[in-house]
């Protein structure tokens, strides 16, 4: 016990003759010593948030230099709203979810790769054009998803035999709306569900069998069906991809410049996606060039 109370007593001495010699050398006294501007590491001090809730609802938020004007401006500010909440609240304006969409386009869409941005610009279409359009941001709540979702099942693309859901549409309307409250309201609750999520799917999944994977022989008549009735781009990606191991996006975006020619019956070619960490090296024979 002696043993901790000295350590500690030398701490608590260490840290006045510290905070002591720092005083005496800038010259000023102890409140102006933490407002103090400094490039030194040691008289760095974190940012001191403050936000005012009252009922249980956030309506103020603040970042000061330091707790003591966070706690002034935070007292302050709470005893103002309790008197009058409207004296200082600030009505947001009125933005429908088309105006939303059309901002996260601006913004948000830019800083993403070109092939998401591509993927996204056809999903869009389900935005623009359905029930969501016109409704205030205000009022999209778990009651408008569903009547988008409704409107999602009766639409023509619905009766594509490959399509069995509309996970993709809710997905990409989960970013945008997290992107809404992350940027221009932060007290907008997104209000997608599982169940929402649940009845995207709308027909039923088989179950895949043990080998799911495409058989050589299936994968020789789909090639073949390529080639008689498609265009011969198709034809021949599909061909590529399984001499390759590459996916359709990496087999579609590889370029010339990428492409190594070291041997009379085989090529490396370097394979680039999205992440840069998973750049792949295939070597390639000479009948998928």
């Amino acid at each position: 016990m002696k043993d901790i109370k000295s350590l500690d007593s030398k701490k608590e001495n260490s840290a006045f003759i510290l905070r002591e010699l720092l005083l005496e050398k800038a010259q000023i006294d102890l409140k102006d010593y933490f407002e103090f501007k400094i490039s030194q590491p040691i008289l760095s001090l974190d940012s001191a948030p403050s936000q005012v809730y009252v009922g249980g609802v956030r309506l103020q938020s603040k970042t000061f230099k330091n707790k003591t004007s966070a706690c002034v401006w935070h007292d302050k500010q709470k005893e103002q709203l309790l008197k009058d909440p409207s004296a200082t609240y600030q009505e947001k304006p009125v933005m429908l979810f088309s105006d939303c969409l059309k901002r996260y386009k601006e913004e948000a869409i830019p800083l993403l790769q070109k092939s998401s941005q591509q993927s996204y610009e056809f999903h869009f279409r389900y935005f623009t054009k359905g029930p969501l359009s016109t409704i205030k941001m205000e009022y999209l709540n778990s009651k408008a998803i569903y009547v988008w979702l409704g409107w999602l099942k009766k639409h023509p693309t619905a009766k594509n035999a490959g399509r069995k859901s509309f996970i993709h549409e809710l997905k990409l309307l989960s970013n945008v709306l997290n992107w809404y409250r992350n940027f221009l309201n932060e007290d907008f609750n997104v209000p997608i569900t599982k169940q929402h999520r649940r009845i995207c799917y709308y027909k039923r999944v088989p179950l895949k069998r043990p080998d799911y994977y495409a058989r050589p022989d299936e994968l020789r008549a789909w090639i073949k069906w390529l080639k008689e009735n498609r265009k011969n781009v198709y034809y021949q990606l599909a061909t590529f991809m399984p001499l390759t191991g590459a996916r359709v996006g990496e087999a579609s975006g590889m370029l010339w410049s990428a492409i190594i020619l070291r041997h009379s019956y085989a090529t490396m070619a370097l394979i680039a996606t999205k992440n840069l960490s998973s750049v792949k090296l295939v070597w390639v024979i000479a009948q998928a060039v």
